[in-house]
């Protein structure tokens, strides 16, 4: 009787060894190409992130005060103009003048340079424009002439004319007329002694503004001291001053005539 052969199962497995290094070594060639693949995928990823940093923001009023450790300077600032404004934190190596004009033109603000040690933050360029058009708008003056009458339509010299709240003015001539520049807006002030005052509003260029005053009956009536006596109002000629007799007793002269 013949005994199987021993060696027959290593013959038999010589194949299949062979089909599990083929396998083995296919293994090999595709997981590379397969890390390959999910490396390509995630390269996008991690270039997105490293594209978007997170911008640190610091109060200003605080970095200020950095500056001027840093550079030992000092900053001038109005608390309302910088308020509660946060900037974002630079860093690098930079000149203090070029991180004042990076960081505080993305707050609105600007600064100026007084001396090489003191700097003064302020408001933008841009509210400063429009502060000044706003000034020189305002400023604008237009030009008004007429003629100030009296009761009888003829002319009266020497009416102050006034832009009130300003110390704009001119008198009228022998025959009251007047010319003036008056801002926009204005309102001019009539007054001459024995009449009425009179205020008109100027909304814009006059050239025929006819104005009438009206006599002031009582103040003709009152009596007046003059340095010769005394005369009713109406009857001076000159300039007439008032003196309060709180203005009087204030004098240090014994005579109450050498006071006037």
């Amino acid at each position: 009787m013949n005994r199987p052969s021993m060696h027959k199962p290593w013959h038999h497995g010589r194949p299949a060894g062979l089909a599990v290094g083929a396998l083995l070594l296919s293994s090999a060639v595709y997981l590379p190409a397969k890390a390959q693949l999910l490396a390509s995928n995630r390269e996008p990823q991690t270039l997105a992130v490293a594209s978007s940093p997170v911008m640190e923001m610091v109060p200003l009023k605080s970095l200020l005060k950095q500056w001027e450790d840093d550079y030992h300077v000092t900053i001038f600032y109005e608390s309302a103009v910088v308020g509660d404004k946060r900037v974002p934190v630079q860093t690098g190596a930079a000149t203090l003048e070029a991180r004042m004009n990076t960081v505080l033109s993305q707050a609105d603000l600007g600064f100026k340079k007084l001396r090489d040690d003191y700097f003064l933050v302020t408001e933008s360029a841009k509210p400063q424009a429009e502060t000044r058009a706003a000034r020189k708008t305002a400023a604008a003056t237009v030009p008004v002439s007429g003629r100030v009458t009296q009761a009888g339509g003829e002319g009266l010299p020497g009416v102050t004319v006034l832009v009130r709240g300003t110390t704009i003015g001119t008198n009228t001539d022998a025959t009251g007329h007047f010319t003036i520049d008056v801002p926009e807006g204005g309102v001019l002030v009539f007054s001459n002694v024995g009449y009425a005052r009179r205020e008109i509003p100027i909304t814009g260029p006059t050239s025929d503004l006819a104005v009438a005053l009206q006599e002031d009956k009582q103040a003709l009536n009152e009596v007046v001291v003059v340095g010769y006596g005394t005369q009713e109002r109406q009857s001076v000629t000159g300039a007439v001053a008032s003196v309060s007799g709180r203005d009087i007793a204030a004098q240090p002269v014994a005579d109450p005539a050498q006071a006037i």
